[in-house]
């Protein structure tokens, strides 16, 4: 039996993104990229919360053909923390709200903010990057916590990329 699709919408609701299938993982990145481009973006755009009090983004993970912009494509505006950055942050530009992460090249995964799941929002399964906390931050043992990204979820990102390879190779449906 499929999964129900997971909605993600920004604070108007003229987006909605739908991932059809169960995520890859859902992680807390601790990662000095999130937490500097979490800075640009609250500077920029106004926006604050998108770390927690541990200098950390909750991210729901995605293979990028079951990942759906379902409405409101036309407002998601990408940014870059660096011009060569192959990470785009996209922001919606009807109300400021950061929705996901995807890639120009490279990774085939979606990263999605998972606060714009609301209650439907899977919860966390480990932390990741840890090594990069804010100095005197400490964080809690509610969660397995990995300093870089484990062998387990490396593991499950090969899993979902060669399961995107066979749908693409035999037509399969991304739900």
């Amino acid at each position: 039996m499929a999964s129900a699709p997971l909605v993600a919408t920004c604070t108007c609701g003229a987006v909605r993104v739908v991932v059809h299938g169960a995520p890859i993982a859902t992680v807390i990145c601790h990662c000095d990229d999130c937490q500097t481009a979490a800075d640009q973006i609250e500077k920029q755009f106004g926006i604050s919360g998108l770390l927690d009090g541990q200098g950390a983004t909750s991210y729901l993970l995605a293979p990028k053909d079951r990942v759906e912009v379902v409405e409101g494509g036309e407002y998601l505006v990408a940014h870059k923390l660096r011009s060569e950055s192959p990470t785009n942050r996209l922001i919606t530009s009807c109300c400021n709200t950061p929705m996901m992460a995807s890639f120009d090249r490279g990774p085939f995964w979606i990263s999605l903010y998972r606060d714009r799941f609301g209650d439907d929002a899977p919860a966390p399964e480990m932390r990741v990057q840890t090594r990069h906390l804010p100095d005197g931050v400490t964080i809690p043992d509610d969660l397995p916590a990995h300093k870089a990204y484990p062998p387990r979820l490396a593991l499950r990102l090969a899993s979902a990329a060669a399961g995107m390879g066979l749908r693409k190779l035999f037509g399969t449906p991304g739900n």
